[in-house]
């Protein structure tokens, strides 16, 4: 657009000086009165293309819609005052939000209503700063010398048709960094936005979260929770073995479920499972990315079915139904006395993250991350369980807070 304007400046300015511009090629004092006045007159062409984008830009703010006028009130009022101002609102605003929704969803719904809610709030800001820019003139300056002090030094010694050439290049770049100086404005205020209210919607998620948490827990605990209203179930088609994770339990499959929500926690009709066969060796974190992804299919897939009533539920079996306690850092600890070495290693898969597998070697804590069993022991920091069999520590967290492989760690730690 630049190239264009300027091409068709420079048409426009041979046409209107043509004249004066065969007089002056022969007169150098009348080549320097025509640079100054072709200038002035490059400048001038600029000023009036400058006041004709701006009736059209207002003519646009006009045409807008109810919803983005409605937006950009929203936005003035997010951002109106000073930093703290703007901090307290747009944080605020997303503190709540995030609150709200992360106490009654998952994260991956929590996140999903963030990035919407952000988008809301990117359109209300840059529909707000839109609005202030009515009425504002791109080119205030009454004269070119104001935007370039060395335009008369530089064309002196120039011919006539540069000196053309120059004065419509100065004035029309000007034209466009102005704009570029607007578009850098616009997009930094709506990242600015965007960072305040999405601070404010994670912590706020962070926090909905931790009441959720708290609330359910509160549930399964609380006076409804017996032992006909199992706090987690695996429901009839994938059955769990003891009150452990399955990974911990040594079970041989689980699953993901689709189920209607119920008073009693997890306790509702369901709707459809997948079964996922467990091979021993899986990991706390592979096992929640292989679960999500099905879970996440599983839901799309019958969602619709589930909607138009053609799916229906059936009743869990609570005979096959089994507990799942809250972790905290007390089930860290692996216990050789009471542990099989199998049960120890799949503590220490089941565990990564949260609350982890700790053990004390040498008077120091650490914390196992992989292992393996065997019949001897490698070195004097694997240990020995209550099956006469010993966890090979394969990788661990010094206590400097550092992972290093069991071989590191015995170099380092004497």
């Amino acid at each position: 657009a630049t190239e264009e304007l300027k091409q068709s400046e420079l048409e426009y300015m041979r046409l209107k000086f043509a004249d004066k511009i065969e007089a002056a090629k022969q007169d150098p004092k009348k080549q320097a009165e025509l640079a100054a006045e072709m200038g002035q007159a490059a400048f001038a062409s600029m000023q009036e293309t400058s006041r004709t984008t701006t009736d059209k830009y207002d003519s646009m703010l006009d045409d807008r819609g109810k919803f983005k006028k409605a937006a950009a009130k929203v936005g003035k009022w997010f951002n109106k005052g000073g930093r703290i101002a703007q901090l307290l609102k747009l944080g605020g605003t997303g503190f709540v939000g995030g609150a709200i929704v992360g106490s009654v969803a998952a994260w991956p719904i929590t996140t999903a209503v963030g990035i919407v809610t952000e988008l809301g709030v990117a359109g209300a800001t840059k529909q707000a700063v839109l609005e202030e820019r009515r009425g504002e003139d791109r080119i205030a300056e009454a004269r070119l010398e104001t935007i370039d002090t060395s335009f008369k030094d530089t064309v002196a010694n120039m011919k006539i048709d540069d000196v053309m050439e120059h004065a419509v290049n100065v004035s029309v770049d000007n034209l466009k960094d102005v704009s570029i100086e607007r578009q850098d404005a616009l997009r930094k205020k709506v990242r600015s936005s965007l960072g305040k209210y999405g601070v404010g919607f994670a912590l706020g998620g962070f926090a909905g979260k931790f009441v959720g948490d708290w609330a359910n827990s509160a549930h399964a605990t609380g006076p409804e929770s017996s032992a006909d209203t199992p706090a987690q179930s695996g429901g009839d088609q994938i059955p769990q073995s003891g009150d452990k994770p399955p990974i911990d339990n040594s079970a041989t499959e689980t699953g993901v479920s689709i189920m209607q929500l119920d008073s009693k926690m997890d306790a509702g009709l369901i709707y459809t499972q997948t079964r996922q066969v467990l091979t021993g060796k899986e990991t706390k974190f592979e096992l929640y990315d292989k679960l999500f992804h099905d879970g996440t299919s599983l839901l799309i897939k019958n969602l619709p079915n589930i909607i138009n009533g053609s799916l229906q539920p059936t009743p869990q079996d609570d005979s096959q139904a089994s507990y799942c306690q809250l972790l905290n850092k007390d089930n860290s600890w692996l216990d050789t006395e009471r542990m099989t070495a199998a049960e120890a290693e799949a503590h220490v898969r089941a565990h990564l993250g949260f609350p982890r597998s700790r053990m004390t070697i040498d008077d120091r804590d650490i914390i196992i991350t992989k292992s393996h069993c065997d019949k001897t022991p490698g070195s004097h920091l694997d240990k020995k369980f209550a099956d006469g069999n010993y966890l090979i520590i394969d990788e661990l967290i010094a206590p400097s807070g550092k992972t290093m492989t069991a071989e590191d760690y015995l170099r380092g730690y004497k």
